[in-house]
C-alpha cells in the first residue's frame, strides 16, 4: 500500500484545483487528529447551492467516504459532484442535507505516517469519531470503495468500536460498497488462479491482510452468542 500512485498524488493541492472541476460542490481541507496524536488530511465536500459554510455542522446526513489504494480524495472529486448531484435531482418533500467526507489514512496525500493496517483503522476510526462529533445530528454512512470497502468491514468489525464511539455508535447507519474484495490472500488467488504460478504460494506471507470476510465472520459469531 502506498499514497504515492499516481505520480504527485502526495503533492496535488485543491487551491490548484479549476473552478471548473468544482461545480456545484464546495470543498476544504481539514487536518483531523488521530488517537495516536498524528493528524490525517481530509477533504470535507458540500453542495454549493445549499450551505453558507463548507462544515455545514447540520447536515444530517455525512458520507464517510474510504478511499481505494492509488491516488488522493481530490482525485475523488467527480465521484463526490456524481454523489450530490444525484441527491439533489431526488424529488422528495424533505431531502437530506449530505456532506461527504474523504480522509486521507497516512501516506496518503498530505497525511504523513507509514501504512499499515492498524494504522490505517486507527486513522479512520478518529475520521469517525470526528464525523459523529462534527455533525451531531447526522446518521454516518461509510462509503468504501476497493480496499475502502475491505477497511469498512474492518473498521466497523473492530471489537472496541463501540466503546470507542460511546453513545453515537448507534447513529452509524449504513454501509456502502464499490468493487470491494473479501481478502488479499483471497484477491490473489483469485487473480492468479494457475497453481503454476508462484504468487498464490505467497499468501502466508502477507502482513496487511485486510480480511473483511473473516472479519465479518467473526463480528457476526460474536453477535450471536450475545443473543
Amino acid at each position: 500500500m502506498t499514497g504515492y500512485a499516481p505520480l504527485g498524488a502526495r503533492t496535488d493541492r485543491l487551491v490548484d484545483v479549476s473552478r471548473s472541476h468544482l461545480e456545484g460542490i464546495s470543498c476544504s481541507e481539514q487536518r483531523i487528529v488521530s488517537s495516536t496524536g498524528s493528524s490525517i488530511s481530509a477533504l470535507i465536500v458540500r453542495p454549493s447551492s445549499t450551505s453558507k459554510t463548507v462544515e455545514g455542522p447540520n447536515s444530517n446526513v455525512v458520507v464517510l467516504y474510504l478511499q481505494g489504494n492509488a491516488g488522493n480524495p481530490l482525485h475523488r472529486i467527480p465521484v463526490f459532484q456524481s454523489l450530490l448531484s444525484a441527491h439533489s435531482s431526488v424529488r422528495a418533500t424533505v431531502k437530506p442535507d449530505i456532506t461527504v467526507i474523504s480522509p486521507a489514512p497516512r501516506s496518503y496525500w498530505t497525511s504523513r505516517g507509514r501504512p499499515s493496517q492498524r494504522g490505517i483503522l486507527t486513522d479512520y476510526t478518529s475520521a469517525l469519531s470526528y464525523a459523529l462529533n462534527q455533525y451531531p445530528r447526522a446518521r454516518i454512512v461509510l462509503y468504501g470503495h476497493s480496499l475502502g470497502g475491505a477497511v469498512a468491514l474492518c473498521l466497523l468489525s473492530q471489537r472496541n468500536l463501540p466503546e470507542v464511539l460511546g453513545k453515537d455508535a448507534e447513529r452509524v447507519s449504513g454501509v456502502i460498497l464499490e468493487n470491494p474484495f473479501a481478502s488479499i490472500p483471497g484477491m490473489i488467488e483469485a487473480l492468479y488462479p494457475q497453481k503454476w504460478l508462484p504468487y498464490r504460494y505467497l499468501k502466508p506471507f502477507v502482513w496487511d491482510r485486510w480480511d473483511a470476510l473473516g472479519a465479518l465472520k467473526e463480528s457476526s459469531d460474536e453477535g450471536t452468542e450475545k443473543t
